[in-house]
């Protein structure tokens, strides 16, 4: 259970006070790789993380031992971790996968740089190599896959981590993991408000933004209507540059503006339950174990 505290470590905040470690080789022929590894750790010590990561870069290049290469880039990973750059530490780290807990640490990278698709493609890649998932790699796919908004899935993943959590500690949490999937965000669907946004102001309105809505319709219908007067009244030039060049700009903006509110207002639910189930269900295990 104490890894289920790893991962929220990760999630509220930047790894920090890592120390860097000396690796014992096992080769005295690699002298030189030894030399360059204790550089970049010294530099790891001083929180130079640019610099030492273009060490161990050194010596995973220069070096033919095949230990050496995988610490080198375990090791520049880590660099990435303490800088947030979690893509790139993803990144290195899929270059030497081979453990187990390579390809969690890369799934935590990509969840941790919200490439939450990348995410999952590594845990999927992981179930394939090694079976069955452990709790902590199970865990950290219930979170993605929320991040995903396929609550379906995680639920299925969250009553698998409950049974086993059951069976090696005999205490039954499932009602309580189910009972955080009872209240789902109610998400509006783009594909309306895309058909909606037609009309100004009706994919604000869709969204719950009352007074964008209404602010956007009266842009546009006063851009139209003051373009018909002007034609009614035989002043086409006056109509299209001030009826016709004005519309131009508020349509096609009150449209973009009003599917972007409706992805905004779906974001904004999407996250308020993300965040409280994280918290809940990290809760819920520790008070399980």
């Amino acid at each position: 259970m104490s890894r289920f505290y790893i991962i929220f470590i990760f999630l509220c905040v930047t790894v920090s006070g890592v120390r860097g470690s000396t690796l014992q080789f096992r080769n005295p022929d690699t002298s030189d790789s030894c030399r360059i590894f204790q550089k970049a750790d010294d530099l790891f010590r001083q929180q130079n993380y640019e610099l030492a990561a273009a060490e161990y870069e050194r010596c995973f290049y220069l070096s033919s031992s095949k230990e050496i290469s995988y610490k080198a880039l375990q090791q520049k990973a880590m660099c990435y971790k303490q800088t947030g750059d979690y893509e790139k530490a993803a990144f290195n780290l899929e270059r030497i996968a081979d453990a187990y807990e390579d390809y969690y640490q890369i799934a935590l990278c990509y969840y941790l740089s919200n490439n939450f698709s990348k995410s999952l493609e590594t845990i999927d890649k992981c179930h394939l190599f090694f079976d069955s998932l452990q709790e902590d790699m199970l865990l950290l796919k219930i979170l993605t896959l929320n991040e995903l908004n396929k609550y379906e899935d995680s639920q299925k993943a969250s009553e698998e981590l409950a049974n086993r959590l059951k069976n090696s500690t005999d205490k039954d949490i499932a009602p309580q993991i189910n009972n955080l999937y009872s209240d789902l965000p109610k998400l509006k669907s783009e594909q309306t408000a895309r058909i909606l946004s037609f009309v100004p102001g009706l994919a604000h309105i869709y969204a719950n933004e009352w007074g964008k809505g209404f602010t956007a319709f009266a842009l546009n219908a006063a851009a139209l209507g003051f373009g018909v007067w002007q034609v009614l009244d035989k002043c086409y030039l006056t109509a299209y540059l001030g009826g016709a060049g004005l519309l131009s700009v508020t349509y096609p903006g009150a449209m973009k503006n009003g599917i972007y509110t409706v992805k905004k207002y779906n974001y904004n639910k999407t996250s308020q339950f993300n965040n409280n189930f994280k918290q809940e269900i990290i809760s819920i295990l520790q008070h399980g174990k």
